[in-house]
């Protein structure tokens, strides 16, 4: 036969319960830190990211407008060469 287990719970086992819920409580407040931290890194990461893309854009715009002050000071440059080559004729 079987011997019939107790139905009531002793005192160390309540407080090995109650130390174990807590302890659970504690991994999932943790865990739940750590989830908004990475996705706080994330973000800021991803914001990064786009202000670089960003700049990126804006410094290829500047070096196609540099291209384009250069070409027209080389044009502006030879059209007074042949001015001045001209005008001493």
């Amino acid at each position: 036969m079987t011997e019939p287990t107790p139905s009531k719970l002793s005192r160390a086992e309540w407080i090995a319960g109650a130390a174990f819920a807590i302890s659970i409580l504690q991994a999932s407040y943790i865990a739940g830190v750590e989830v908004q931290r990475l996705n706080d890194q994330d973000r800021r990461i991803t914001e990064i990211e786009s202000v670089q893309t960003a700049r990126e854009g804006k410094i290829e715009q500047l070096l196609i407008a540099t291209t384009r002050i250069d070409a027209n000071l080389a044009a502006l440059t030879e059209r007074a060469n042949d001015w001045r080559g001209t005008r001493r004729r």
